[in-house]
Protein backbone atom coordinates (compact mmCIF):
# COMPACT_ATOMS: atom_id res chain seq x y z
CA UNK A 1 0.00 0.00 0.00
CA UNK A 2 1.11 3.22 -1.00
CA UNK A 3 0.08 6.74 0.83
CA UNK A 4 0.75 9.37 -0.98
CA UNK A 5 0.45 13.79 -0.64
CA UNK A 6 -2.39 15.04 -2.51
CA UNK A 7 -2.12 18.86 -2.48
CA UNK A 8 -5.55 20.57 -2.95
CA UNK A 9 -6.63 24.51 -2.78
CA UNK A 10 -9.31 25.78 -0.82
CA UNK A 11 -12.40 25.62 -3.33
CA UNK A 12 -11.38 21.80 -3.97
CA UNK A 13 -11.28 20.80 0.10
CA UNK A 14 -14.94 22.90 0.65
CA UNK A 15 -16.43 20.40 -1.90
CA UNK A 16 -15.65 17.34 -0.48
CA UNK A 17 -16.69 17.94 3.03
CA UNK A 18 -19.94 19.66 1.73
CA UNK A 19 -20.04 16.27 -0.24
CA UNK A 20 -19.71 13.90 3.06
CA UNK A 21 -21.93 16.41 4.78
CA UNK A 22 -19.10 17.19 7.50
CA UNK A 23 -18.08 20.63 9.34
CA UNK A 24 -15.04 22.05 7.54
CA UNK A 25 -12.40 22.32 9.14
CA UNK A 26 -8.39 22.48 7.84
CA UNK A 27 -7.65 19.09 6.10
CA UNK A 28 -4.38 17.39 4.61
CA UNK A 29 -5.19 15.28 1.38
CA UNK A 30 -3.77 11.91 0.76
CA UNK A 31 -4.19 9.38 -2.23
CA UNK A 32 -3.80 5.70 -0.75
CA UNK A 33 -3.34 2.99 -3.42
CA UNK A 34 -2.80 -0.55 -3.21
CA UNK A 35 0.82 -2.20 -4.63
CA UNK A 36 0.61 -5.52 -6.28
CA UNK A 37 3.79 -7.51 -4.81
CA UNK A 38 4.43 -10.63 -7.05
CA UNK A 39 4.94 -13.73 -4.74
CA UNK A 40 8.39 -15.40 -4.60
CA UNK A 41 7.24 -18.37 -2.95
CA UNK A 42 6.54 -21.79 -4.33
CA UNK A 43 2.03 -22.03 -4.93
CA UNK A 44 -0.62 -23.93 -6.18
CA UNK A 45 -2.18 -22.98 -9.46
CA UNK A 46 -5.34 -25.17 -10.03
CA UNK A 47 -5.75 -26.19 -13.75
CA UNK A 48 -8.87 -24.98 -16.23
CA UNK A 49 -12.28 -26.37 -15.47
CA UNK A 50 -13.59 -28.82 -17.98
CA UNK A 51 -16.79 -30.28 -16.22
CA UNK A 52 -19.83 -28.27 -14.40
CA UNK A 53 -21.60 -30.82 -12.32
CA UNK A 54 -21.85 -34.54 -12.62
CA UNK A 55 -20.47 -36.40 -15.84
CA UNK A 56 -22.92 -38.90 -17.59
CA UNK A 57 -20.49 -41.73 -17.85
CA UNK A 58 -22.13 -42.44 -21.57
CA UNK A 59 -22.14 -39.54 -23.05
CA UNK A 60 -19.14 -37.33 -21.46
CA UNK A 61 -21.23 -34.86 -21.19
CA UNK A 62 -21.45 -32.59 -17.89
CA UNK A 63 -24.52 -31.67 -16.25
CA UNK A 64 -23.92 -27.95 -16.57
CA UNK A 65 -25.36 -25.01 -14.18
CA UNK A 66 -28.44 -25.75 -12.65
CA UNK A 67 -31.09 -23.02 -11.58
CA UNK A 68 -32.73 -23.15 -8.21
CA UNK A 69 -35.80 -21.13 -9.19
CA UNK A 70 -36.07 -20.72 -5.46
CA UNK A 71 -34.84 -18.15 -2.92
CA UNK A 72 -34.09 -21.00 -0.61
CA UNK A 73 -30.65 -21.67 -1.20
CA UNK A 74 -30.80 -25.63 -2.71
CA UNK A 75 -29.02 -27.12 0.33
CA UNK A 76 -30.34 -29.12 3.37
CA UNK A 77 -31.58 -26.64 5.93
CA UNK A 78 -32.01 -27.31 9.51
CA UNK A 79 -34.07 -24.00 10.47
CA UNK A 80 -35.17 -25.37 14.06
CA UNK A 81 -35.16 -28.43 16.57
CA UNK A 82 -38.95 -28.82 17.53
CA UNK A 83 -39.23 -30.70 21.14
CA UNK A 84 -42.69 -32.20 21.43
CA UNK A 85 -45.93 -30.83 22.99
CA UNK A 86 -44.24 -27.26 22.53
CA UNK A 87 -41.42 -28.18 25.72
CA UNK A 88 -38.37 -25.99 25.40
CA UNK A 89 -36.76 -29.45 26.12
CA UNK A 90 -36.59 -32.77 24.81
CA UNK A 91 -36.40 -35.66 27.04
CA UNK A 92 -34.65 -38.95 26.19
CA UNK A 93 -37.63 -41.75 24.46
CA UNK A 94 -39.15 -38.75 23.22
CA UNK A 95 -38.89 -37.77 19.22
CA UNK A 96 -37.58 -34.36 17.89
CA UNK A 97 -38.81 -32.34 14.49
CA UNK A 98 -35.97 -31.05 12.97
CA UNK A 99 -37.71 -28.30 10.32
CA UNK A 100 -35.78 -26.99 7.66
CA UNK A 101 -35.70 -27.41 3.98
CA UNK A 102 -34.46 -29.80 1.20
CA UNK A 103 -33.63 -32.35 3.94
CA UNK A 104 -35.53 -35.35 1.94
CA UNK A 105 -32.71 -37.82 0.43
CA UNK A 106 -31.44 -41.10 1.40
CA UNK A 107 -28.55 -42.39 4.01
CA UNK A 108 -29.57 -39.67 6.41
CA UNK A 109 -27.70 -39.72 9.63
CA UNK A 110 -28.68 -36.97 12.64
CA UNK A 111 -25.51 -36.31 14.44
CA UNK A 112 -25.74 -34.70 18.36
CA UNK A 113 -22.58 -32.72 19.50
CA UNK A 114 -22.48 -32.23 23.30
CA UNK A 115 -19.62 -30.27 24.91
CA UNK A 116 -18.59 -33.76 27.21
CA UNK A 117 -18.59 -35.49 24.22
CA UNK A 118 -15.45 -36.50 22.00
CA UNK A 119 -17.56 -37.85 19.11
CA UNK A 120 -21.45 -36.66 18.36
CA UNK A 121 -24.02 -39.36 18.81
CA UNK A 122 -26.05 -40.36 15.68
CA UNK A 123 -29.07 -41.41 15.23
CA UNK A 124 -29.53 -43.70 11.78
CA UNK A 125 -33.00 -42.10 9.79
CA UNK A 126 -32.34 -43.65 6.47
CA UNK A 127 -34.56 -42.60 3.31
CA UNK A 128 -36.20 -39.32 4.85
CA UNK A 129 -38.96 -38.14 2.24
CA UNK A 130 -40.37 -35.36 3.39
CA UNK A 131 -38.08 -32.01 2.25
CA UNK A 132 -39.64 -29.80 5.45
CA UNK A 133 -38.41 -31.95 8.16
CA UNK A 134 -37.03 -34.79 9.81
CA UNK A 135 -38.71 -36.60 12.71
CA UNK A 136 -35.92 -38.03 14.74
CA UNK A 137 -36.50 -40.78 17.78
CA UNK A 138 -34.25 -39.97 20.52
CA UNK A 139 -32.94 -43.37 22.55
CA UNK A 140 -34.12 -44.36 25.87
CA UNK A 141 -33.11 -46.94 28.30
CA UNK A 142 -29.61 -47.74 30.46
CA UNK A 143 -26.85 -47.17 27.37
CA UNK A 144 -28.89 -44.00 26.31
CA UNK A 145 -28.79 -42.52 30.27
CA UNK A 146 -24.98 -43.00 30.29
CA UNK A 147 -23.99 -41.42 26.53
CA UNK A 148 -26.66 -38.83 26.27
CA UNK A 149 -25.82 -36.38 29.01
CA UNK A 150 -28.14 -33.40 29.76
CA UNK A 151 -28.00 -29.93 28.48
CA UNK A 152 -27.04 -28.23 25.10
CA UNK A 153 -26.52 -30.54 21.51
CA UNK A 154 -25.63 -29.03 18.44
CA UNK A 155 -27.86 -31.12 15.60
CA UNK A 156 -26.45 -31.70 11.67
CA UNK A 157 -28.17 -34.29 8.96
CA UNK A 158 -26.18 -35.71 6.61
CA UNK A 159 -27.74 -37.24 3.89
CA UNK A 160 -27.41 -37.54 0.03
CA UNK A 161 -30.21 -35.17 -1.97
CA UNK A 162 -31.82 -36.94 -4.88
CA UNK A 163 -29.88 -36.70 -7.96
CA UNK A 164 -26.82 -36.80 -6.10
CA UNK A 165 -24.56 -39.43 -5.33
CA UNK A 166 -22.00 -37.65 -2.42
CA UNK A 167 -23.84 -36.76 1.29
CA UNK A 168 -23.77 -33.04 2.26
CA UNK A 169 -24.41 -31.73 6.23
CA UNK A 170 -26.71 -29.66 6.75
CA UNK A 171 -26.70 -26.45 8.77
CA UNK A 172 -26.70 -26.52 12.99
CA UNK A 173 -29.42 -26.41 15.23
CA UNK A 174 -29.20 -25.67 18.83
CA UNK A 175 -31.27 -28.67 20.90
CA UNK A 176 -31.84 -28.80 24.83
CA UNK A 177 -32.21 -32.03 26.33
CA UNK A 178 -33.25 -31.90 29.72
CA UNK A 179 -32.92 -33.76 32.95
CA UNK A 180 -35.44 -36.03 34.43
CA UNK A 181 -35.84 -36.30 38.46
CA UNK A 182 -37.19 -39.82 39.10
CA UNK A 183 -39.90 -39.14 41.80
CA UNK A 184 -40.58 -39.66 44.46
CA UNK A 185 -36.95 -39.05 46.18
CA UNK A 186 -34.98 -42.13 47.51
CA UNK A 187 -35.04 -40.38 50.84
CA UNK A 188 -35.61 -36.55 51.96
CA UNK A 189 -35.09 -35.67 55.77
CA UNK A 190 -34.95 -33.16 57.68
CA UNK A 191 -32.19 -32.19 60.47
CA UNK A 192 -33.77 -31.68 63.94
CA UNK A 193 -31.76 -29.34 65.15
CA UNK A 194 -30.92 -26.91 61.87
CA UNK A 195 -33.91 -27.48 59.58
CA UNK A 196 -32.13 -28.12 56.95
CA UNK A 197 -33.22 -30.60 54.25
CA UNK A 198 -31.49 -33.27 52.46
CA UNK A 199 -32.86 -35.19 49.67
CA UNK A 200 -31.42 -38.36 47.98
CA UNK A 201 -33.00 -38.90 44.67
CA UNK A 202 -32.06 -40.91 40.97
CA UNK A 203 -31.54 -38.50 37.84
CA UNK A 204 -31.52 -39.38 34.37
CA UNK A 205 -29.72 -39.18 31.78
CA UNK A 206 -26.79 -39.46 34.12
CA UNK A 207 -25.31 -36.40 35.62
CA UNK A 208 -20.95 -35.86 35.06
CA UNK A 209 -18.45 -34.47 37.37
CA UNK A 210 -18.28 -31.19 35.16
CA UNK A 211 -21.65 -30.59 34.58
CA UNK A 212 -23.18 -27.98 37.02
CA UNK A 213 -26.39 -29.43 39.33
CA UNK A 214 -29.17 -28.13 41.21
CA UNK A 215 -32.21 -29.18 42.95
CA UNK A 216 -35.58 -26.71 43.71
CA UNK A 217 -38.07 -27.25 45.74
CA UNK A 218 -40.64 -24.95 45.76
CA UNK A 219 -38.55 -21.63 46.04
CA UNK A 220 -35.52 -23.22 47.63
CA UNK A 221 -32.58 -24.84 45.92
CA UNK A 222 -29.45 -26.65 46.98
CA UNK A 223 -26.38 -28.26 45.22
CA UNK A 224 -25.69 -31.57 45.04
CA UNK A 225 -22.94 -32.93 47.09
CA UNK A 226 -19.68 -33.35 44.78
CA UNK A 227 -19.33 -36.74 42.59
CA UNK A 228 -15.93 -37.96 41.48
CA UNK A 229 -17.90 -40.39 38.43
CA UNK A 230 -20.78 -40.08 36.10
CA UNK A 231 -23.66 -40.99 38.59
CA UNK A 232 -27.52 -41.56 38.49
CA UNK A 233 -27.76 -40.64 41.93
CA UNK A 234 -27.31 -37.77 43.92
CA UNK A 235 -28.12 -36.18 47.62
CA UNK A 236 -28.79 -32.56 47.38
CA UNK A 237 -28.25 -30.46 50.61
CA UNK A 238 -31.16 -27.78 50.62
CA UNK A 239 -32.30 -24.74 53.43
CA UNK A 240 -35.09 -24.84 55.64
CA UNK A 241 -37.71 -25.45 53.26
CA UNK A 242 -41.34 -25.55 54.20
CA UNK A 243 -43.64 -28.83 54.83
CA UNK A 244 -46.00 -30.24 52.55
CA UNK A 245 -45.95 -30.76 48.87
CA UNK A 246 -43.02 -28.86 46.86
CA UNK A 247 -42.85 -28.52 43.29
CA UNK A 248 -39.69 -29.86 42.07
CA UNK A 249 -37.29 -28.49 39.37
CA UNK A 250 -33.83 -30.19 38.52
CA UNK A 251 -31.62 -28.11 36.55
CA UNK A 252 -28.30 -29.25 34.95
CA UNK A 253 -26.14 -27.26 33.13
CA UNK A 254 -28.58 -25.17 32.59
CA UNK A 255 -30.93 -26.84 31.52
CA UNK A 256 -34.24 -27.39 33.82
CA UNK A 257 -36.50 -30.32 33.88
CA UNK A 258 -40.30 -29.72 32.68
CA UNK A 259 -42.30 -29.04 35.20
CA UNK A 260 -45.08 -27.62 32.86
CA UNK A 261 -47.42 -29.41 31.38
CA UNK A 262 -47.60 -27.50 27.97
CA UNK A 263 -49.42 -29.51 26.25
CA UNK A 264 -52.53 -28.83 28.41
CA UNK A 265 -54.55 -25.29 27.33
CA UNK A 266 -53.87 -23.49 29.23
CA UNK A 267 -50.40 -24.88 30.61
CA UNK A 268 -50.36 -26.87 33.71
CA UNK A 269 -47.71 -27.81 36.22
CA UNK A 270 -47.26 -31.68 36.08
CA UNK A 271 -48.81 -33.09 38.92
CA UNK A 272 -46.09 -36.03 38.77
CA UNK A 273 -43.41 -33.21 40.12
CA UNK A 274 -43.96 -32.84 43.25
CA UNK A 275 -42.64 -34.31 46.88
CA UNK A 276 -44.16 -33.75 50.19
CA UNK A 277 -41.26 -32.37 52.87
CA UNK A 278 -41.69 -33.59 56.04
CA UNK A 279 -42.15 -31.22 58.45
Amino acid sequence: MTITREPMDTEEMSRLWSAIQAHYRPTASYVVSVVLIEARKPSRTPLPVLSRGVVDPTTGKDRGVVVEPSLLPPYPTILRAVPPDGQPAARLGETVRLEGHHLDGTSAVVSFAHRLLDTPNEVVIGASTDPAGIDVPLPSGAPAEQDWPAGVYLVTVSLIRPGEVDPRDSSVAALLLAPEPQLPPTTIARDATTRRVTVTLDVKPQVRPAQDALLTLGGDSGLPRPHTSATSTLTFDLGNVPPGAQWVRLTVDNVESLLVDRSAEPPAFDPGQSVAVPA
